[in-house]
């Protein structure tokens, strides 16, 4: 720690750190330190980000006279604590702000499994709750209208169990708007929704519906409950969605996914300047679909995008390397 910061008495730094060089920054506090972490208000460290019982070993020699590290639900990227490091007759507090994306998880796919022998597990419930366990910051489920995957009683169940945020996916129906009133999620956000279809295709048309959607997220506002639109990285379209009142926007990835070389860079640009644009208008900004393993790296520097919501992928790749090591392989990627 640079002898600078302290001064007779206490003084205030700021100091902003990405989250991948707070280690490094951590074995760098000389041993005559002490750091102690006095406030966490509006942290999300989860316990698979940078567990309580890790400090330590990331400080090295520090010693650690108290520490208390909250996992509290947030929407900001930017997540900040506040550390006072002493010396003798010397103190500093520095505010020290970390930047890491978040990861929601979406659970469907556990349920399309068990409901394939009609029976009772893999139960979604409890891949949630490992999921969070894991480092993740939200639990994603979509109760369609053929509930195909995610039953009624899944989603009553998940709002008991989820302690991070839940996302309700839902199609804009007076059956679903019902639903989300009753259950209360965190957040819900309106996906378009085809019976046909094997898995949610393009972004809501918020143009054709501006005006049902207007008055159908109402009484969802009006009960503190969060308002995502799943929708295209286009000006029109988010500028429709911050008319209508939604909190955040989800970016559809879908053709970034598809595409390859430089059609996939020109999806890539879109996306950055879609995020761009509604951070520009007070959104909040996630990105989701088709987003996997091998292509999920770049978004990690598209900074105005706070969280990113997978599910396919990370199933998929569980039933190789159990659920937990699934995300948390993910959580190493974008952050």
């Amino acid at each position: 720690m640079d002898s600078n910061l302290f001064v007779q008495g206490q003084n205030m730094v700021t100091l902003p750190i990405e989250y991948r060089h707070l280690p490094s920054f951590l074995h760098n506090v000389t041993k005559e330190d002490q750091l102690l972490i006095v406030s966490a208000k509006n942290l999300l460290l989860h316990k698979g980000s940078l567990p309580h019982n890790s400090l330590g070993d990331l400080a090295g020699s520090v010693s650690f006279t108290h520490s208390a590290i909250f996992s509290l639900p947030s929407l900001t990227r930017w997540q900040r604590f506040c550390c006072l490091i002493q010396r003798t007759g010397f103190s500093v507090i520095v505010i020290i702000t970390l930047l890491f994306m978040r990861l929601a998880v979406n659970i469907d796919h556990i349920a399309t499994l068990r409901n394939a022998r009609g029976e009772q597990e893999p139960d979604p419930v409890a891949a949630a709750l490992l999921a969070e366990q894991c480092g993740a910051a939200g639990i994603v489920c979509h109760l369609r209208e053929d509930r195909r995957h995610i039953k009624d009683n899944d989603l009553a169940r998940l709002r008991q169990a989820v302690t991070t945020k839940l996302d309700l996916e839902m199609a804009m129906t007076t059956e679903l708007q019902q639903i989300a009133l009753k259950t209360r999620p965190e957040l819900i956000t309106l996906v378009p929704e085809k019976r046909e279809e094997l898995t949610t295709e393009g972004g809501f048309d918020i143009s054709r519906h501006f005006a049902v959607l207007v008055e159908f997220l109402k009484p969802i506002k009006a009960a503190g409950i969060e308002i995502s639109l799943f929708i295209e990285p286009e000006q029109h379209a988010i500028d429709l969605a911050a008319q209508a009142g939604a909190d955040l926007v989800e970016l559809h990835t879908g053709q970034y996914a598809l595409k390859q070389d430089a059609q996939r860079a020109f999806e890539l640009t879109r996306i950055r300047e879609g995020a761009a644009y509604a951070r520009s208008l007070g959104l909040t900004v996630v990105a989701g679909h088709g987003l996997d393993y091998s292509n999920i790296a770049p978004f990690r520097e598209i900074t105005d995008i706070e969280e990113v919501s997978i599910g396919h992928a990370i199933i998929a790749r569980a039933v190789m390397t159990g659920l937990g090591e699934a995300v948390r392989e993910m959580l190493r990627i974008i952050t």
